[in-house]
């Protein structure tokens, strides 16, 4: 699993672009689905923040540390946030078993 390809499940959940998600955009599902993706992808491949921003298209590493934290805050606060993080991670999860799936068949 990359950032590339959390970003593609974030952006197909909220049925936007993964350029959006990377961009400089500033509607709220955009920061939704940026904040989402840098939690995720921070949780879940363990990058330095430094990676994270530029993974993410941040200008440096404190706008990932902000948006990592804000991300935490607002799953545990939020059920609509919670609702989407959910619903993110059994997509990365679904598509890390089929690919388990795909490599065992191989042999």
């Amino acid at each position: 699993m990359t950032a590339d390809h959390v970003i593609a499940v974030a952006a197909k959940h909220f049925g936007i672009r993964p350029c959006d998600i990377i961009g400089p955009g500033r509607s709220p599902r955009l920061i939704k689905a940026r904040f989402i993706c840098c939690s995720i992808v921070r949780e879940r491949l363990d990058l330095s923040y430094p990676e994270l921003a530029k993974a993410l298209g941040y200008g440096d590493h404190t706008a990932a540390i902000n948006a990592v934290r804000q991300a935490r805050v607002r799953r545990q606060t939020n059920d609509y946030w919670a609702r989407d993080f959910d619903a993110i991670e059994t997509a990365l999860l679904d598509w890390r078993e089929e690919r388990e799936i795909e490599r065992l068949e191989m042999f």
